[in-house]
């Protein structure tokens, strides 16, 4: 018989391999597809699977935020955290996208330490020093070959980070379920919103992936892409509820560094479907950030001080 931890264990890895087929359905759609009408299909998927998971288990959900305003920044910050994310897979490869996401451990302890007034010793300023080491032998930041690419998930990992110092505070009274609602449907409304000026496809003049990503005409009719849509949208709820439920039964340091399983997806997937091959530099900047971070959750694994929040929405 599994006990709470070994069960959030599994879960977690389960969660995370789930959202590893949903960055390689986006990554592969970013040839195709509006970036903002995967946003619109994702969230209305997300929405009918919770609404009926409520239904089933006869959870009642407040939509009416007790925290109006920070909801309203949280939910802009995450979905240009996550818009940022996915224009990001046009041009990277799925390792160093998430690799770079992962920095949001360090974010979140810093920014802890702003809002939250939580000390930081020494040992884990020394981890994130590190772990920001490891970012700039992935960026390789040199004027002559900078990838501004590289910028978009360390900013997708600090909007995230926001967002969850925000949920630290708005948690006591807006349940999980409100939250996450909120976020689809204010995906949902923005995708809407942007696709009334640009849904038609007449701004989409440029050359560059990442611009025809986000400029592109929406396809309406049904066809191979309209079940990529379907699916993206079906792992982003299958995986939330998975991380869920895994925080909810065990203590998040000790399953939080399995979360890294993702980046361990990426580079096999990467190299899979696309043919992505990572470099001997990346692969060591890869380890220093990952090690970094895992050095930091058994760190507060000791003192018994999560860096993170307990429920993840990503």
């Amino acid at each position: 018989m599994l006990n709470n931890s070994q069960k959030g264990i599994l879960l977690i890895i389960f969660g995370m391999s789930i959202f590893s087929i949903q960055d390689v359905l986006v990554k592969y759609l970013s040839d195709s597809t509006s970036v903002f009408q995967i946003f619109f299909v994702r969230s209305i998927v997300g929405l009918l699977v919770i609404g009926i998971y409520l239904s089933l288990t006869r959870k009642k959900v407040i939509f009416k935020s007790q925290y109006p305003l920070l909801t309203l920044l949280r939910v802009v910050l995450f979905f240009s955290a996550f818009l940022a994310f996915y224009i990001s897979l046009s041009n990277l490869s799925l390792a160093i996208a998430n690799t770079l996401f992962f920095t949001s451990p360090f974010f979140i302890t810093i920014f802890s330490m702003i809002f939250l007034k939580e000390r930081i010793g020494i040992r884990r300023w020394a981890a994130i020093i590190i772990g920001f080491l490891g970012v700039l032998i992935v960026m390789n930041p040199k004027v002559e070959n900078l990838n501004l690419f590289y910028l978009l998930p360390v900013y997708c990992a600090v909007c995230y980070s926001l967002s969850m110092i925000i949920i630290k505070k708005t948690s006591d009274k807006d349940s999980v379920y409100s939250q996450i609602f909120h976020l689809y449907i204010s995906a949902l409304i923005l995708s809407s919103l942007i696709s009334l000026f640009i849904g038609d496809g007449s701004f989409n003049k440029y050359d560059d992936p990442a611009l025809k990503f986000l400029l592109r005409e929406w396809h309406l009719g049904f066809n191979e892409n309209t079940i990529f849509l379907f699916l993206i949208g079906l792992s982003g709820a299958g995986g939330f509820f998975c991380l869920h439920q895994a925080y909810r039964i065990a203590s998040p340091p000790t399953i939080a560094p399995f979360e890294y399983i993702l980046i361990f997806w990426s580079i096999s997937l990467g190299w899979l479907v696309f043919g992505d091959v990572i470099g001997f530099k990346d692969l060591i900047g890869i380890i220093i950030i990952i090690a970094s971070g895992m050095y930091m959750f058994f760190r507060e694994n000791i003192r018994k001080t999560p860096i993170s929040t307990e429920k993840p929405l990503r």
